[in-house]
């Protein structure tokens, strides 16, 4: 018995109760016919999936029987399913645990990137600063060396004495040098970091001998560049200086210190 011209109408349901029963148990002994009737079934099975029963136009069934039944295989069963038909394919589990592998690769390897860099950036700014550190250093011992050559041109003598003068609130990063002559009674400032005077202002430099501070001299412009310097000549002090004091002055001359303190020290 040749049952494929009746697969067709197997697979569309349109056959009669009298011939199901006898292809039924033919399928059961003719292994070409069930193969036929196994491809058909799944071709209106993907038919039937895109159209279902109830939006199909009168007739299709039977105008589907008509090219089913027709010799041409190529008819039958198209050669590529439309992409419509097909659904989604699963990708093979050995490709997705080399997928997976291949992402925690790649993870770990960024994650290790990222970390080597971050930390060649912590060290390369820490070389950066103790770089900055030893050159504020070096300038520093540079100006202080100019200060002792100017110091010792100034006043050639040896019996030159020394103090410091420290910053007050207004510049607290300022900082001066005094270094005076006992024999010639004269005294001479190497001041740095002063701040800029605005017009009509001047730094007065004070010897404090008791209540009444003395008057001793003004700085002159600051330079551009290294310790602003002044040398003064005491005049008849009533004590012995204890302290000596930068203020800042807005009229000139003055009698009294009444500006904000910049720089002052004990002698």
């Amino acid at each position: 018995m040749d049952a494929r011209p009746l697969c067709g109408a197997y697979a569309l349901e349109l056959l009669d109760d009298s011939l199901l029963a006898g292809l039924a148990q033919h399928l059961q002994t003719c292994l070409e016919c069930w193969e036929v009737c196994t491809a058909v079934r799944r071709v209106a099975g993907a038919i039937g999936y895109a159209a279902p029963p109830a939006a199909l136009p009168p007739g299709m069934k039977e105008r589907l029987f008509i090219r089913l039944d027709e010799p041409t295989v190529a008819d039958v069963v198209p050669p590529e399913p439309l992409p419509a038909l097909v659904g989604p394919s699963r990708p093979d589990p050995w490709r997705r645990r080399l997928a997976g592998g291949l992402l925690g690769v790649a993870t770990a390897v960024t994650t290790w990137t990222y970390v080597a860099l971050t930390g060649h950036q912590a060290v390369l700014q820490a070389r950066i600063a103790e770089a900055v550190v030893q050159r504020d250093r070096a300038l520093a011992r540079v100006q202080r060396l100019e200060t002792q050559a100017r110091v010792a041109t100034a006043l050639p003598a040896t019996d030159v004495r020394s103090a410091s003068l420290e910053g007050g609130r207004r510049m607290p990063f300022a900082r001066a040098r005094l270094s005076w002559q006992l024999r010639e009674q004269s005294w001479l400032l190497s001041a740095e970091n002063l701040a800029p005077l605005r017009p009509g202002q001047v730094y007065v430099l004070w010897a404090v001998c008791g209540a009444m501070p003395v008057h001793l001299g003004v700085l002159g412009p600051l330079p551009a560049t290294g310790p602003a310097l002044v040398k003064v000549f005491l005049p008849k002090l009533p004590a012995k200086p204890v302290a000596a004091m930068v203020t800042v002055e807005t009229a000139t001359p003055v009698t009294k210190p009444g500006g904000d303190v910049a720089l002052m020290g004990l002698l």
